[in-house]
């Protein structure tokens, strides 16, 4: 399975209809996701942490920290990737809603 970087979108499938989404945009300070979203046919196979992985790996190369609006994404990376979140995280807001 394949995890393709789009402009403003990491996913899995058709660009125009994918089959796993995770969207951000990118400043000079920051990536900033905003929203998750796997198919019914790819959920419980772990994709939405497989997208994560990729968006924090992408932005290691591009020197960048993550600001992780969607709840789904907060959590994982707290858990994971404290290390990657840029500034405080309990100053967010949740600006997102996960669809599954």
């Amino acid at each position: 399975m394949k995890i393709i970087i789009g402009s403003k979108k990491i996913y899995i499938g058709d660009e125009s209809n994918p089959d796993a989404t995770l969207t951000y945009e990118m400043d000079d300070e920051k990536i900033t996701v905003f929203h998750i979203k796997v198919s019914e046919k790819l959920q419980g196979k772990g994709i939405s942490k497989l997208l994560i992985e990729k968006m924090v790996n992408f932005a290691k190369e591009n020197n960048k920290k993550i600001v992780p609006m969607c709840y789904f994404v907060r959590v994982q990376m707290e858990r994971k990737y404290s290390d990657m979140i840029y500034g405080n995280v309990d100053d967010l807001p949740n600006a997102c809603t996960i669809q599954f």
